[in-house]
């Protein structure tokens, strides 16, 4: 197990009208859970856009999530500082090179 996996991480997209937020919360026995959500700017009430649940398993720079419902996605991954605010980041590479990047909650 990949310790400096573990953890809940967010990601957070700020737009003048809705904000949207992704979390993984990737637990100890190695299941995961995902949510991904959005709010009216202003408002407190969350709508749950998504939510998943499964196992992770991580080998050599390569992380697999394998959802209960669903086909299982391998991502190129590691964890850095912020080249800019130096804090703790989780950065996923999707398939088409973009980087997909989660801070440490």
């Amino acid at each position: 197990m990949v310790t400096a996996l573990l953890g809940v991480w967010v990601q957070d997209d700020i737009g003048p009208v809705l904000t949207l937020r992704k979390r993984y919360h990737f637990k100890p026995d190695g299941s995961y859970e995902f949510v991904f959500t959005s709010r009216n700017t202003g408002s407190l009430e969350e709508k749950v856009l998504v939510r998943e649940e499964g196992r992770f398993a991580v080998e050599a720079n390569r992380l697999t999530i394998s959802p209960k419902a669903g086909r299982p996605r391998s991502f190129p991954w590691r964890v850095e500082k912020d080249p800019y605010v130096g804090d703790v980041r989780l950065v996923l590479v999707l398939p088409d090179g973009t980087l997909d990047v989660y801070y440490r909650q």
